[in-house]
């Protein structure tokens, strides 16, 4: 028969059920996982970073990022979480600029961003 696992133990193992999940490119998994991990271990640097990673592989950048500051609000300085906040918004400000190029390659915006000089 199965028995629940006790808050420590499974304190110890929902991180690494979603640090699992998320290697494997089950983001869904690996966030119901490591949102139960936070719960449990709220001051888990590791699981808090691995969250928020798992949101934007997922395509969840808003709730990424919001998971980030809300650690990096406890933490301030912390470079793993400024690294993957930075890392976030330059993955959206290059998908921003692809769409821009593909809708219209001409535009002088896209070629301001690109850092081509006209004329």
């Amino acid at each position: 028969m199965f028995k629940p696992l006790a808050g420590s133990r499974r304190a110890d193992i929902e991180p690494i059920l979603g640090a699992c999940y998320f290697s494997k490119h089950n983001y869904d998994q690996a966030i119901a996982h490591l949102k139960l991990a936070r719960e449990l271990a709220p001051k888990d640097q590791q699981v808090w970073i691995t969250l928020g990673r798992a949101y934007a592989s997922a395509g969840r950048n808003k709730d990424a990022i919001s998971t980030l500051n809300t650690w990096l609000s406890r933490n301030p300085q912390d470079p793993d979480a400024l690294y993957w906040i930075g890392r976030i918004y330059n993955s959206m400000s290059q998908e921003v600029l692809d769409e821009m190029t593909a809708k219209g390659p001409d535009n002088y915006l896209v070629h301001e961003l690109e850092g081509d000089q006209c004329g």
